[in-house]
């Protein structure tokens, strides 16, 4: 008797178990796989939450945000190499102005350039040069008509001021009391 109550014993341990398990593979139902391969399913899951998995996604983090630090970093470097080459380039150029601006400061202070602007503006030249002016016919035909002294009157009369040798607070007084047009 006993041993009937033993064997009725562990067929209850049994069925007990078959339960549980039953129950585990409840939570996770899936009507493609059998118990047997739920169960197997749900212990690969354990596993896969072990500790090396934990490392392993750690890992697989570290190496994202490296890969990210990288391409930050070269990203920064381009912008850098970037500014430093168009301020190189602007200095380049400064200096290329500087350069310009020396050559002709020099060149402004020398007799030669004197001598030019002489020539060009004042009509002057140098002991012992020529000038020949060319003169078109027409030119001298139109002009030979034209009296000097008649011409030179006109401009004087032109520029005729009134407050011409006045000191400038004679100057005030005549545009307070005649206006502008006087």
């Amino acid at each position: 008797m006993e041993k009937w109550k033993i064997l009725s014993i562990l067929k209850k341990r049994r069925q007990k178990a078959r339960l549980a398990r039953k129950a585990r593979v409840a939570r996770f139902p899936n009507p493609l796989l059998n118990s047997s391969r739920q169960f197997r399913l749900f212990t690969n899951l354990v596993i896969l939450y072990s500790r090396f998995h934990y490392i392993l996604i750690l890992l697989i983090i570290i190496v994202v945000y490296l890969i990210y630090l990288i391409g930050y970093y070269k990203v920064q470097e381009y912008r850098t190499d970037a500014f430093i080459s168009s301020i190189e380039y602007t200095n380049n150029t400064v200096k290329t102005g500087n350069n310009n601006k020396v050559f002709l400061s020099s060149y402004i202070r020398t007799k030669a350039y004197a001598t030019k602007v002489a020539k060009a503006t004042q009509n002057k030249k140098l002991p012992g040069e020529e000038v020949i002016n060319i003169v078109t016919e027409e030119e001298i035909k139109g002009n030979a008509e034209v009296d000097t002294h008649d011409v030179i009157l006109q401009t004087r009369e032109k520029s005729n001021d009134p407050t011409k040798n006045m000191t400038n607070p004679e100057k005030w007084w005549h545009l307070m009391t005649n206006g502008i047009g006087g």
